[in-house]
C-alpha cells in the first residue's frame, strides 16, 4: 500500500514511515514551504531585534540567506530530511508561540507594539 502511495520505496521512505510518518507526508518530501516557515520561525527574534534596530535590509538579507541555506540543504539531503525539517518545523513554530507569550505577558514587555 505505500508504494503505491508513495510511488517509490526506498530506505528513506522505510526510515520516515518507521518513524510514524505517513506514507501521504513521505510523498510530498522536504517541502519549501515548511523549510522556509521553520527556519523564519527559529530567526523571529533576531530578525526582530535587528529591525528594532533600524537594520531592516541586513535583518532581510540575512533572514532570506539562512531561509535559502536551509532550503538548499534540504534539498541536498532529500527524502532523509523530511523527518528533521517536521520536527523543525513544529519546533520553530512552538517556540515562536510560547516565547512571545512569555514575552507578552510573563515577562512584562509588549513586542507587538
Amino acid at each position: 500500500m505505500a508504494l503505491r502511495t508513495v510511488g517509490r520505496f526506498d530506505s528513506d521512505v522505510m526510515s520516515n514511515m518507521h518513524h510514524g510518518m505517513s506514507a501521504q507526508r513521505a510523498r510530498d518530501g522536504p517541502g519549501l514551504f515548511r523549510v522556509t516557515t521553520a527556519c523564519s520561525a527559529w530567526s523571529y527574534w533576531w530578525v526582530t531585534d535587528l529591525s528594532a534596530h533600524h537594520d531592516h535590509i541586513f535583518a532581510t538579507e540575512a533572514l532570506l540567506a539562512t531561509c535559502a541555506f536551509a532550503v538548499g540543504l534540504a534539498h541536498w539531503i532529500g527524502d532523509q530530511a523530511i523527518f528533521a525539517m517536521d520536527a523543525f518545523f513544529y519546533a520553530g513554530i512552538a517556540y515562536v508561540v510560547t516565547t512571545s507569550a512569555l514575552a507578552r505577558f510573563w515577562w512584562n514587555s509588549d513586542p507587538f507594539k
